[in-house]
């Protein structure tokens, strides 16, 4: 009897593991793939037809067999209906090619809004693809929360908004490349994004918050066409890509690291950067145009910061670099990028030799067709001068830019000046501008009462002509 049982039980054994369902062709009905009837071995395309819905169980695995015949003839699952698809975190729903390894032998998923096409997908995971997702334009944004892509050409290739949450991005040639153009914002959210040859390219209205990029080559990069529309980083770790952040314009950067990449941010034009870390880059970041640069830490890199004037007529003036410690960067902790002078003597460079200083800047004293750059030596706690170093008189040294008192400051109500402005702007340091109404007739006193806490530089100007900036820490 005991003997019988086992034979039994070993010859069922295997009809349970093997398990598995062909399918090809087209879904006319609503469809349900089922985990216990999985994997699904897709023996050739297939398409949801519209109206139509195809539901994946959790823990179902759909393997997409490569065609024999024509091994560059991507095989495909088309969605002009509806795929739900929605994993658990125990059981994700997985799509890759049939032992393909680390090979691409699929086209991918391909979502046709214009008929009506719809993806309801969560904690997936997606392998093997050309274009692992791939749509059209369209203003539904999509969301997505614990997906994995790896080993695909294109993760995700779509022209919809996205927003994406914990999900992880491994060795894709390209991770996210999309051409959203319409208003609705793309997040993307606790992501790690690692060894892609690019993670992402980005598009209007992106936003990129406490994400991981690590080993890329390309960290963030902009689709041309768009590089002058602006994008949001806040609280990222960027770290060994060779380039982090390249070409950004009009975009934040706060509170975010960026260590041991080659290039740490580059041509950022108009942007504004507040309270970021910059550490052992071959070049921390170079600005350009009318960005504000305020509360950073550009430290131990090759080259720290390098401040230019913009290229492109849109964007006059030079970059406004205050209250950032510039330190201890092995070649130089400055540079000058064009034929500007430039005021810089509201940084600190924890050294307390003027000479030691200007040692690690790089101007017009080493090269004749750059523009010198000005500075200050602080305490030791960078918080004082001890003496500024006036190489050559800009605009700001002789319109008083950095002279001007503003008392009380902190300022809680209202705030007088040492000097007469007809009209007064706060520019506080994300690049917001408030005007201030003036409380006298002669324009030194102003409120300050609709200003939101943080610290301001007020900007006072003269029948439109700036005349001065100073700066202003706001309490109430």
């Amino acid at each position: 009897m005991l003997r019988r049982f086992i034979l039994a039980a070993i010859s069922a054994a295997p009809s349970v593991l093997l398990a598995q369902t062909n399918f090809s062709g087209g879904i006319y009905s609503n469809t349900t793939w089922t985990k216990a009837n999985s994997p699904y071995i897709l023996t050739g395309s297939v398409v949801v037809f519209p109206g139509k819905t195809l539901t994946i169980q959790p823990g179902v695995v759909v393997q997409m067999q490569p065609n024999p015949n024509l091994p560059n003839d991507y095989r495909y699952l088309e969605v002009r209906g509806i795929l739900n698809a929605l994993g658990t975190a125990a059981d994700p729903i997985v799509f890759e090619g049939l032992n393909a390894d680390t090979n691409v032998t699929w086209n991918g998923i391909r979502v046709v809004q214009s008929q009506g096409g719809a993806l309801q997908m969560d904690r997936f995971e997606l392998r093997n693809a050309w274009n692992g997702i791939e749509g059209e334009q369209d203003s539904n944004r999509l969301y997505w929360n614990n997906c994995v892509f790896e080993y695909n050409h294109h993760a995700i290739r779509i022209g919809s908004a996205l927003e994406l949450n914990q999900c992880r991005f491994y060795k894709n040639e390209y991770a996210v490349l999309g051409s959203n153009t319409t208003a609705t914002p793309s997040l993307v959210r606790g992501t790690v994004f690692r060894k892609n040859n690019a993670a992402i390219q980005g598009y209007p209205n992106f936003w990129l918050d406490q994400c991981v990029l690590d080993s890329n080559q390309m960290g963030f990069y902009f689709n041309p066409g768009y590089w002058y529309m602006p994008a949001k980083f806040t609280g990222n770790t960027f770290t060994h890509n060779f380039t982090a952040v390249a070409t950004p314009h009009q975009s934040q950067f706060r509170g975010n690291l960026f260590d041991g990449n080659t290039l740490g941010i580059t041509g950022c034009v108009d942007c504004n950067l507040d309270s970021n870390l910059f550490t052992n880059n071959e070049l921390g970041v170079s600005i350009y145009g009318q960005s504000w640069f305020a509360n950073n830490q550009v430290l131990a890199n090759k080259t720290g910061l390098v401040v230019g004037k913009a290229s492109w007529p849109g964007s006059p003036g030079n970059p406004t670099v205050v209250d950032n410690r510039l330190c201890g960067n092995l070649e130089y902790n400055v540079g000058n990028g064009g034929n500007a002078n430039l005021d810089l003597d509201e940084n600190c460079f924890c050294l307390s030799d003027s000479a030691a200083i200007d040692a690690k800047i790089f101007d017009g004293y080493d090269d004749i067709t750059l523009g010198l750059i000005n500075f200050a030596v602080y305490d030791t706690s960078c918080t004082v001068v001890q003496k500024r170093v006036i190489k050559v008189n800009t605009a700001s040294v002789n319109e008083l830019e950095t002279r001007v008192g503003a008392s009380p400051n902190p300022a809680t109500q209202e705030v007088r000046l040492d000097a007469v402005a007809t009209e007064l702007k706060a520019m506080s340091v994300d690049g917001r501008l408030f005007d201030l109404p003036k409380k006298d007739e002669e324009g030194l006193l102003w409120s300050v009462e609709q200003l939101p806490v943080g610290i301001y530089q007020l900007l006072g100007y003269d029948r439109a002509d700036l005349k001065f900036r100073t700066r202003l820490a706001v309490v109430h």
